[in-house]
């Protein structure tokens, strides 16, 4: 019972060391957009590109930092009672309203940062 416990926390481990790191690219990337559009002032279709893009990243990082990462501990806690529980079908510790399981969380984050990096593609071929 123990090693599936610590089974699981590796892999909670894991779900927070790649969201993270998509946060880390997200974050990276507003800055050079913001630095992009400084430089460049976008207007017509590249300003609404612009917006979505934006908007894409922050609803990303959103759902990493907050639905992601904030139900890791919750699920962590559940652990001992749980040890054989499938970590992706859990849900975490956000207890208002709508509350999908962590493997929908993450899912949506990689869906939204697939998403940035099609838009960031455009953006970049639209300002150069």
């Amino acid at each position: 019972m123990k090693e599936e416990t610590e089974v699981r926390l590796e892999a909670l481990k894991l779900v927070k060391d790649w969201s993270t790191g998509l946060l880390f690219v997200q974050s990276a990337a507003i800055g050079v957009v913001g630095a992009l559009c400084e430089k460049h002032s976008p207007h017509g279709w590249l300003l609404g590109l612009t917006v979505a893009l934006f908007a894409s990243l922050v609803s990303s990082i959103y759902l990493g930092a907050v639905c992601v990462v904030g139900t890791l501990p919750a699920i962590a806690q559940r652990l001992p009672e749980n040890p054989g529980c499938d970590i992706y079908a859990e849900r975490g510790g956000l207890r208002r309203g709508f509350r999908p399981t962590l493997g929908k969380y993450c899912l949506w984050q990689a869906q939204l940062f697939i998403l940035s990096l099609i838009l960031f593609a455009v953006f970049a071929i639209g300002i150069a």
